[in-house]
């Protein structure tokens, strides 16, 4: 009874609110929606529902995108703790060099060789800043 009375005088409230793009946008396509329903919503109090749901939503994705980065960073400081060397030859196997030792060993020799070492130059496969 009185729940009728408060539901015809006052209206209810929905309890799922769904927005149109849901779970499958982009955050940047959420956040571009967000903003353009709060610039619809100045003059308009009726996109309050629809605010209040591309907000959550874009928030739950922040959240979990953040929780991802940081279990990552927490897995990469426990494996260096772990096991450090085994940690860094996975991680570093995949870089080479742009020089071989070769051209590395004749430019120091060189180097050492040359009588006026003021005038050295970068060789050419150290690359410049």
């Amino acid at each position: 009874m009185i729940y009728n009375y408060f539901a015809s005088n006052f209206g209810t409230i929905n309890n799922k609110i769904k927005s149109d793009g849901g779970t499958k946008t982009s955050i940047k396509l959420l956040k571009k929606e967000l903003k353009q329903l709060k610039f619809l919503g100045r003059n308009n109090h009726h996109f309050g529902n629809q605010i209040k749901s591309v907000s959550k939503t874009l928030r739950s994705k922040l959240s979990s995108s953040k929780s991802s980065d940081s279990t990552k960073r927490h897995n990469t400081t426990s494996q260096l703790k772990r096991r450090f060397w085994w940690f860094c030859k996975k991680v570093f196997n995949s870089t080479t060099t742009s020089y071989s030792v070769t051209v590395c060993k004749n430019y120091f020799h060189s180097i050492q060789s040359d009588t006026h070492n003021n005038k050295q130059q970068l060789p050419n496969w150290i690359p410049k800043l």
